[in-house]
């Protein structure tokens, strides 16, 4: 489980589709199935164990995610640090 609701925006993604794969991009569904090996409880478990970031969406070495300490949504380099933050789930999602 996460410490948030879950965003209405991700929500609406999922009402069309249970993740997403388009041009680099992995919206992570709410349970794996054939064309999405990973869930969005598994990437967290890899990618964020420590909980500080609940994980959305990747791209290539960005990660797309709601950042628990400054309480806003966030594009990740997994390099390089913060790179953009949002302020609302449409934002982010759009």
């Amino acid at each position: 489980t996460f410490s948030m609701p879950m965003p209405d925006a991700y929500k609406r993604v999922l009402k069309i589709s249970n993740g997403l794969k388009s041009n680099d991009l992995n919206v992570f569904p709410v349970t794996s199935h054939v064309f999405m090996s990973e869930d969005i409880y598994g990437a967290n478990e890899a990618m964020a164990p420590d909980n500080d970031i609940v994980i959305f969406a990747q791209r290539n070495d960005e990660i797309y995610g709601f950042d628990n300490y400054l309480n806003k949504f966030v594009a990740t380099d997994v390099y390089e640090g913060l790179s953009e933050e949002f302020e609302s789930s449409e934002e982010f999602f759009e």
